[in-house]
């Protein structure tokens, strides 16, 4: 129920996201560790979320393509709020949010995998601000332009999924 909401607001809110190779990775290996740890039933389990991953990857390839969010369960896809996306060939280091809402900048800067801290502050959101500005400059817009660019970054992230499905042991019944 909760994700539902979240997802709901993170349809209604434009949103400028800069990502670069190796964004999925902690997700991946995420999945990796849990496996290895023993806590799914069969790689069956692993290879289900890495479909899911997979056809996360592709709908984020369809949302920068038409520079809009749409609901992945909407075959007209109908438009949502504005997408913007970014490449950057650096590593980012940290998976930080930067909100604008109603003239007021917050940060959510990322805790433990799982949880964020949030902050107000002006001096350090001014900075955070100016330092996603920077960085946006300095990468490549995928979104609506750029197609080349574009594929070739989705199919990087694609073929690392691609990889980690393939090391499962799946019989292919």
């Amino acid at each position: 129920m909760m994700n539902t909401l979240i997802l709901a607001l993170y349809h209604q809110l434009p949103s400028y996201e800069v990502w670069n190779a190796e964004s999925i990775n902690n997700m991946l290996r995420q999945v990796e560790y849990y496996r290895d740890m023993g806590m799914f039933d069969s790689d069956k389990d692993a290879f289900i979320l890495y479909d899911a991953f997979e056809n996360l990857i592709s709908h984020m390839e369809k949302q920068a393509a038409a520079g809009h969010k749409f609901d992945c369960n909407d075959p007209a896809k109908k438009q949502m709020a504005s997408f913007q996306m970014y490449f950057n060939e650096v590593l980012i280091g940290d998976n930080h949010i930067m909100v604008i809402l109603d003239g007021v900048k917050m940060s959510l800067i990322s805790h433990n995998i799982f949880n964020y801290m949030m902050t107000r502050d002006n001096v350090f959101n001014e900075n955070m601000y100016n330092h996603v500005q920077n960085l946006m400059k300095k990468s490549t817009m995928i979104s609506t332009e750029s197609e080349k660019d574009r594929a070739k970054f989705f199919r990087l992230l694609k073929d690392k999924i691609t990889r980690r499905k393939k090391a499962l042991n799946i019989s292919k019944a």
